[in-house]
């Protein structure tokens, strides 16, 4: 155990950095598992991960202060507290499992943050960091159930012409 000076020094100097409600020494490699683990929540098999928290996941994006959870059986009351109910169908096949949890797939995971709102700068960074094929997501949005697929598509549109510019 470091006292609360030992770890303050650590984070300076850059040797401990916060995960979650904890810390971790810098020299671990953090994965997608530890990141789940971090949550600290009663995630059962109905729950799946989603939005900014499954972009965090998949260490793309910062912890977002309430993380998103769809559920398979639509039912708000089994969303563990802290977490945000999403009735939304969910397509297994565009899911991992995580060290036991659900969570979305970066492709599904960009399509939601194109769809969903807050429309921000941590989404759009984190869609850009998850997406290697555009056309692919371009087609997953069609298929995904969501009904903003026009508005999705336009941000997509606007995301890959700023990718454009920036390269130039």
């Amino acid at each position: 155990m470091l006292s609360i000076a030992e770890r303050s020094a650590m984070r300076l100097d850059g040797d401990l950095f916060d995960l979650a409600e904890s810390a971790t020494h810098a020299d671990r490699v953090v994965s997608p598992a530890d990141r789940v683990r971090a949550l600290r929540l009663p995630l059962g098999p109905a729950h799946i991960v989603s939005g900014l928290a499954a972009a965090w996941v998949h260490g793309v994006a910062a912890l977002p202060t309430t993380v998103d959870v769809a559920t398979l059986r639509h039912r708000r009351a089994d969303v563990p507290a802290g977490c945000r109910a999403l009735i939304r169908r969910v397509a297994l096949d565009t899911c991992l499992q995580v060290d036991g949890v659900r969570v979305t797939s970066r492709l599904r995971t960009a399509v939601d943050l194109l769809a969903d709102d807050p429309y921000d700068d941590a989404a759009r960074i984190a869609i850009r960091l998850l997406v290697d094929d555009v056309e692919a997501v371009r087609r997953a949005i069609g298929v995904s159930g969501r009904r903003s697929v026009a508005r999705s598509l336009e941000r997509l549109a606007a995301l890959q012409a700023q990718a454009a510019l920036s390269r130039r």
